[in-house]
């Protein structure tokens, strides 16, 4: 479909090119002399300013205002050119007004005017593809974006990115003096799980993991999907006891859909780390806990 946007705005930017030389030849054809400049500049003008797009319907706006002057010019010439011959010659009233038809054509200024207004047209149509054209190639830009920093399957950050964030809200954490906790939540005996379902079963269990961790954060959450089976789940602005009773209720929702289950590992900064080495220890440790006691999620803080 992008492809296909490009090469019409192309073939319609060629043709105002084309029509825009046409124009400026047919102006200095059909009216040589000094105002054949005229028609080029005029013929210009219309094309960049359609291009540029100032305002909406620029082109068509300048279109009309470009005839109407070339107009006005080419009757102003014819005037002076009369009243001289009348000055000069002593021209009888009544051909005077011969000598000025004979001077401007209506038929040719028509022409020229039309094809100034056609040009204006064809400049606001190829702006309004170069625009949309535009505005498609950023979009595709942040899709491309979206699929590079998400995983496919279950629509988490990758790890490489969660990471900087990680580091990002450790520093604004220290600086600003606030908490908040981190989770790693992981399957039971994903070895096992992907035996006994399959590759396809397996990641379908991750699929159904993911949406449901997905739909259970805040937008000022981070869900990466860290590993095979294990998610790492940001909760600025949150304590330890808090993120558990979320990870609980997480844990239950899988179950319930997938049949798996994940337990969950809390840490809270500062309590109970301040880098990120020291909290992702301490939540691995909390899950091998909730493993050993039979828990959806533990902390240091908090059991549940």
């Amino acid at each position: 479909m992008n492809g296909n946007r490009v090469a019409l705005t192309q073939l319609t930017t060629g043709l105002l090119v084309l029509w825009g030389l046409a124009t400026a030849s047919l102006m200095a054809i059909a009216f040589v002399g000094e105002t054949a400049f005229l028609g080029w500049a005029l013929a210009g003008a219309v094309l960049i300013t359609a291009l540029a797009r100032p305002f909406p319907r620029a082109g068509l706006v300048l279109g009309v205002v470009a005839g109407l002057v070339f107009f006005a010019i080419q009757l102003y010439q014819a005037l002076s050119t009369t009243s001289s011959a009348v000055q000069n010659n002593g021209l009888a009233l009544s051909t005077i007004g011969s000598s000025l038809s004979s001077l401007v054509d209506p038929t040719r200024l028509l022409l020229s005017a039309v094809f100034l207004l056609v040009a204006g047209l064809l400049g606001d149509l190829v702006a309004g593809q170069m625009t949309g054209t535009k505005a498609q190639m950023e979009q595709d830009a942040m899709v491309i974006q979206e699929l590079t920093i998400r995983d496919g399957l279950t629509g988490a950050m990758k790890r490489s990115y969660c990471e900087v964030i990680f580091q990002g809200e450790i520093e604004r954490a220290r600086r600003y003096k606030r908490t908040f906790s981190i989770v790693v939540l992981t399957a039971d005996n994903w070895d096992a799980v992907v035996k006994d379902r399959g590759r396809d079963g397996a990641a379908e269990v991750m699929r159904v993991a993911g949406d449901v961790v997905m739909k259970g954060v805040r937008v000022m959450d981070t869900v990466s999907r860290y590993d095979e089976a294990l998610f790492l789940v940001l909760l600025p602005e949150t304590t330890g006891s808090g993120a558990a009773t979320l990870v609980d209720r997480m844990c239950r929702e899988i179950m319930g859909l997938a049949s798996v289950r994940f337990r969950g590992g809390v840490a809270e900064f500062p309590n109970d780390g301040v880098t990120k080495d020291e909290l992702m220890g301490e939540a691995e440790a909390a899950v091998v806990f909730a493993r050993s006691m039979d828990l959806n999620v533990a902390s240091r803080s908090a059991l549940v």
